[in-house]
């Protein structure tokens, strides 16, 4: 997050960029590989459209914590699995208005439930 402090305490900032850079683009095309050779057995032109918007709807509503992105990759990989399950019923759109209604509701709620939780505080450390 800061190159200068980096270099500072003797990080090289280049080779620590192409590595992470690298070790990226690795597991993402493992996640691809997978998809085409595992599931489809074929390549699909604009088969991982969307995949990117998914992934920052995942870090938002986990909140770029471990234990909350690992829960809210399952919960929109199982909605986005749902979609899948159910196409021939209901329209894939509907499952990418449900998934915006999430995060729509997620962003709304943090202030409310910031709020609660400072009051909380602030009741307990007036009981001491």
């Amino acid at each position: 997050m800061n190159a200068p402090a980096a270099a500072y305490g003797g990080i090289a900032i280049g080779g620590t960029q192409v590595r992470a850079m690298t070790l990226s683009g690795a597991l993402a095309g493992l996640g691809g590989v997978n998809f085409v050779l595992g599931y489809k057995h074929y390549f699909e032109q604009g088969f991982s459209a969307g995949a990117g918007f998914l992934g920052i709807a995942v870090a938002l509503i986990g909140r770029n914590h471990p234990v909350g992105v690992i829960a809210a990759a399952l919960f929109f990989g199982a909605l986005s699995y749902a979609g899948l399950v159910i196409n021939q019923r209901v329209p894939k759109e509907l499952v990418e208005i449900l998934q915006g209604v999430v995060i729509l509701c997620a962003i709304g709620s943090q202030q409310v439930l910031e709020r609660i939780a400072r009051r909380a505080a602030a009741r307990s450390g007036a009981r001491r």
